[in-house]
């Protein structure tokens, strides 16, 4: 039996045990809860998507309206807990809908669930089965594949991460004139000093330059793939000790500080030239080569620094 009905619903996050999920319509029924979670050009994650689930308890149900269902991770689509619906199917229900599809999908207003479906669709999760793949939006909006595997089993080992990103910090007015970048690093934490050492006091470089010098010589200058690396310049990391990582490049990289670009907290290294969706396919294969290639040749030497 119906209860009652609720809209803008916060909850706990009971995984962080910090914060709130909300769900944009709550029914309340005497057997359980349905939740209803209905979203345009935002990102839906599979992390918000389990934190909703949790919030509902075991016997709730999450309804999810999204314009397009490629768009969303293949866990979210498979969740038996969790039905997924798109705006034409939505609009379909109706014989004469105030609301048309031109008004969701005119001026580009779907740019970025575009892109992520044109990302999932890449098939990323088969051509690199023994990486962790998944589409999320990085730290300025953009949406981006990131694809990350682990040198070896050890806790403290690093990882190779890197990512395919559509650059800057707008979308294009048009979905044809989307740009992207590929970039391949090797893990880093900026709170390690092994990490970021003082680069006037210690003589060694750490691990992480030591893995830069193996992709540029065993794979870069050997199998570069067909989109060239981009030669900008290296910015300096703004937390913690990631402060030392532009010096540290100069020091030890002297002529390829372009090998350092990326991010201090996150992963360290090259990124290709932009390219657009014409080009696309060939950065997919070019960040094989850089990925499966510098794996494969850190597996035969030993890093500089091993400790984290």
């Amino acid at each position: 039996m119906f209860e009652k009905v609720e809209c803008e619903v916060p909850h706990k996050d009971v995984e962080t045990e910090r914060g709130t999920v909300r769900l944009d319509v709550q029914l309340t029924f005497d057997r359980g809860l349905v939740g209803i979670e209905a979203k345009l050009d935002h990102e839906l994650t599979a992390r918000q998507v389990a934190a909703q689930l949790e919030a509902l308890g075991k016997t709730g149900t999450l309804f999810v309206l999204v314009p397009r269902k490629e768009s969303l991770a293949s866990s979210v689509m498979h969740d038996d807990r969790v039905s997924v619906i798109d705006w034409d199917e939505a609009l379909a229900c109706f014989d004469a809908p105030r609301l048309v599809k031109d008004d969701i999908e005119g001026e580009g207003r779907l740019l970025k669930t575009t892109v992520e479906a044109r990302l999932h669709a890449l098939g990323l999760h088969e051509r690199m089965p023994d990486w962790d793949i998944r589409v999320q939006r990085g730290d300025g909006g953009m949406p981006s594949i990131v694809f990350e595997r682990r040198l070896h089993d050890s806790e403290d080992a690093k990882w190779i991460r890197g990512q395919i990103q559509v650059p800057g910090r707008g979308m294009p007015p048009h979905f044809e004139d989307t740009q992207f970048e590929g970039f391949v690093g090797i893990s880093v934490d900026h709170t390690s000093d092994a990490d970021f050492p003082n680069p006037n006091l210690a003589e060694e470089a750490p691990s992480w330059i030591r893995a830069l010098e193996v992709l540029d010589e065993q794979v870069l200058s050997k199998n570069p793939g067909r989109i060239a690396v981009s030669r900008g310049s290296a910015g300096n990391g703004r937390k913690g000790l990631g402060k030392h990582k532009l010096p540290l490049a100069k020091r030890h990289l002297s002529g390829r500080t372009h090998l350092a670009r990326g991010y201090a907290d996150w992963s360290i290294g090259p990124k290709t030239e932009p390219v657009g969706l014409d080009d696309l396919d060939a950065l997919v294969e070019t960040m094989l080569t850089w990925s499966n290639g510098w794996f494969a040749a850190l597996q035969e030497v030993s890093l500089t620094r091993a400790e984290q």
